[in-house]
């Protein structure tokens, strides 16, 4: 995750903290980066999150004076498609999905070729199968929020 904010001007900045957190209450460090200390000119800076996890992260910046105050700023949210898979592929009457996220429920749509929902799921497990019969034969695709859609071929033979 490429993280990068800015300062119109700065006062007694001695540097910048960094922090990622999943549940907005356990925050982890992830980089501190030197201020400028005193300047009135624009400056710009970044850093980069090189092991987020999947799914949902917030992203929060600390501001440390010299004398050691601390001004915490605005909390930024990221969503990181961490993939999801099929099997098996072809499919005849059951399609399992996995990789989802456990504690929402997540919405599937199954799209056709031409991008129309021709059914739609839900799931609140990792783990899911998907009742397929109703299905005609044909080429799909299974989208998630947040992910990359998944092509899958729905077969008439097991």
């Amino acid at each position: 995750v490429q993280l990068n904010w800015g300062t119109e001007s700065e006062r007694n900045n001695a540097y910048f903290v960094i922090e990622r957190s999943a549940d907005l209450t356990n925050w982890t460090y992830i980089d501190q980066i030197e201020g400028a200390g005193n300047s009135s000119l624009q400056m710009s800076y970044h850093t980069t999150d090189f092991s987020p996890p999947g799914g949902l992260s917030y992203y929060r910046l600390k501001q440390v004076d010299a004398d050691g105050s601390e001004t915490v700023s605005e909390i930024r949210s990221v969503m990181l498609a961490t993939g999801f898979t099929l099997s098996p592929n072809p499919a005849f009457d059951e399609l399992q999905i996995s990789g989802l996220p456990k504690s929402d429920i997540t919405q599937i749509k199954l799209l056709n070729t031409v991008g129309q929902t021709v059914a739609l799921f839900e799931a609140n497990q990792s783990v899911t199968n998907l009742d397929i019969t109703a299905i005609s034969q044909g080429v799909y695709f299974i989208c998630v929020d947040g992910y990359e859609p998944v092509k899958f071929l729905k077969s008439n033979n097991k």
